[in-house]
C-alpha cells in the first residue's frame, strides 16, 4: 500500500450531521395594493420594540374580521399551508392526529435606521416570518445554538463554510415565508439610513395538539 499524502485529492468526505431547517417557500407570497392596504391599516397603531416597532395588534390571524381584512385570510391560509408542508416533510410524524397551528401573528415595522434585536422565540414550537415589504440588501441572521463552542477554538478562516460559521445569513425578498424552530436565535441587522422606506414582515408562532410519543415509550401525551 502506497501512502498519499496529496489532500488536494478528494480522499475524504464531509457529512453535516444534525442540521437545522430552514424553510423557505418556494414560489413566494404575491404582495398585491390590498395587502399593503389592509396592512396600513394594521399599523395604525404601533407598539415600541427593542430596536424596531410592532402592531398593537399582536393575534391578528385569530382576532381580525376576515369580511375587512380578506387578503390577511388568504395570508393566513397560504402561512397555515406551508407549516403543514413543513411538518409532513420535516418531522415526518407517524401519528396522523398531530395538527400544527398558529397561535399569535403581528407585523413588524424596522424603519431606516433601526433593527431587530437578537431573540428566539418562547411558548412556540415553530415560528414564521412572511416577508410583505423586503429592503434593498435586506437580511435575518440566524445564530447557531452552540456557537460558543464553535467559537472555543477560532481561526481566522481562508473561507467561511457551514461547519466553521457561527452565524449564518439569509436574504430575504417581498413575498419569502420563512419557517424554522422556534427556539433558534435570530436578529436583522440595522437598516441602511439611506433607504426611504419601511421593512415589514409578519410574524407568527405555532403550537401542536394530537398524539405524540408512544405510550409503551413512557413519554406519550395527548393535547387538545
Amino acid at each position: 500500500m502506497t501512502y498519499n499524502d496529496n489532500m488536494n485529492e478528494k480522499n475524504f468526505q464531509t457529512i453535516g450531521i444534525f442540521q437545522t431547517p430552514l424553510y423557505v417557500s418556494a414560489e413566494g407570497y404575491e404582495i398585491g395594493a390590498s395587502a399593503i392596504e389592509e396592512t396600513e391599516r394594521i399599523l395604525s397603531k404601533l407598539r415600541r420594540n427593542t430596536g424596531n416597532n410592532f402592531s398593537d395588534n399582536v393575534d391578528i390571524f385569530n382576532s381580525l374580521n376576515y369580511d375587512e381584512y380578506p387578503e390577511y385570510e388568504r395570508m393566513r391560509d397560504y402561512c397555515q399551508s406551508h407549516l403543514n408542508n413543513y411538518v409532513k416533510e420535516i418531522f415526518c410524524p407517524a401519528q396522523e392526529d398531530v395538527e400544527f397551528y398558529i397561535t399569535q401573528s403581528w407585523v413588524n415595522v424596522t424603519r431606516p435606521g433601526e433593527f431587530h434585536h437578537r431573540h428566539a422565540h418562547q411558548n412556540s414550537i415553530l415560528s414564521g416570518i412572511l416577508y410583505l415589504n423586503a429592503v434593498k440588501n435586506d437580511n435575518i441572521c440566524f445564530y447557531h445554538p452552540m456557537g460558543s463552542l464553535i467559537n472555543q477554538t477560532q481561526f481566522e478562516p481562508t473561507q467561511w463554510n457551514v461547519f466553521n460559521s457561527s452565524r449564518y445569513t439569509y436574504s430575504p425578498k417581498s413575498g419569502d415565508l420563512l419557517l424554522f424552530p422556534s427556539w433558534l436565535d435570530h436578529s436583522v441587522q440595522k437598516n441602511d439610513d439611506e433607504i426611504e422606506y419601511d421593512r415589514i414582515s409578519l410574524s407568527f408562532n405555532t403550537f401542536a395538539r394530537g398524539s405524540f410519543g408512544r405510550m409503551n415509550g413512557l413519554n406519550g401525551l395527548h393535547l387538545c
